[in-house]
């Protein structure tokens, strides 16, 4: 009897805190970007794995900004709900857009889908989580310039992000995009914004062309984890 009044009060507490969070996610980033319908949560439940391997997010929030992504982060910690981030969902070989486990919730980052910056001297690119394969390749493409997306197996409407952090690869010598990234923006689990490599200093000119900065390199702990929002 005790162990049950635990575990439902545990349940409880769950609750109270997601629907806290969904009012506060719903202030942050709009009405229509917080979404627990069951169509939407039906959509981000597909995947190649099979059904046992399956689970079902509790919401989907959608902020299109990086302060409403820190935002969203900090509110899940205070209220304690697990986030899920995924830049745009298409990355099936490991899942898709679905959580590692029932009842969290998805932070979906497609409408952050700006290209910030081609550099066409230094040769980078500057974009945001959502921005796709495909989106790249067609800029490159229509500007005319000196470049082509070392594109990998992953369809043209995969996350360039997502797939460095999942640790995909071209097949130019610049294929291990890991090490070709530099500059990450991470938002951790309690909201903090941390820049890696020389991204912390201001104004520092090797931001974007030189990954590791002073001191340890941290840029790969944030790759296949949930350690930080890319």
């Amino acid at each position: 009897m005790a162990g049950d009044l635990e575990e439902f009060t545990v349940q409880s507490s769950a609750r109270t805190g997601l629907q806290s969070a969904l009012q506060s996610w719903r202030n942050i980033v709009g009405e229509e970007f917080v979404r627990s319908d069951s169509a939407t949560l039906d959509a981000y439940c597909r995947s190649t794995l099979p059904p046992k391997y399956r689970h079902r997010p509790a919401a989907v929030v959608l902020p299109d900004s990086r302060e409403q992504v820190r935002r969203v982060a900090a509110t899940a910690h205070e209220t304690g709900v697990d986030l899920h981030a995924i830049s745009r969902g298409q990355n099936w070989g490991y899942g898709a857009a679905m959580p590692p486990r029932d009842g969290m919730v998805i932070l979906d980052l497609r409408r952050m889908n700006r290209i910030v910056e081609v550099n066409a001297e230094l040769g980078y690119a500057v974009v945001e989580p959502g921005v796709s394969q495909k989106q790249l390749a067609d800029y490159l493409r229509e500007r005319r310039l000196p470049y082509i997306l070392d594109a990998t197996g992953a369809g043209p409407e995969a996350s360039l992000v997502g797939n460095v952090l999942q640790r995909g690869f071209g097949h130019t010598p610049y294929g291990n995009r890991i090490l070709n990234v530099s500059g990450m923006e991470v938002v951790l689990r309690d909201g903090t914004l941390i820049h890696t490599g020389f991204g912390g200093f201001p104004n520092a000119s090797a931001t974007y062309v030189f990954p590791y900065g002073v001191g340890p390199w941290l840029d790969g702990i944030f790759t296949q984890s949930e350690l930080g929002i890319v």
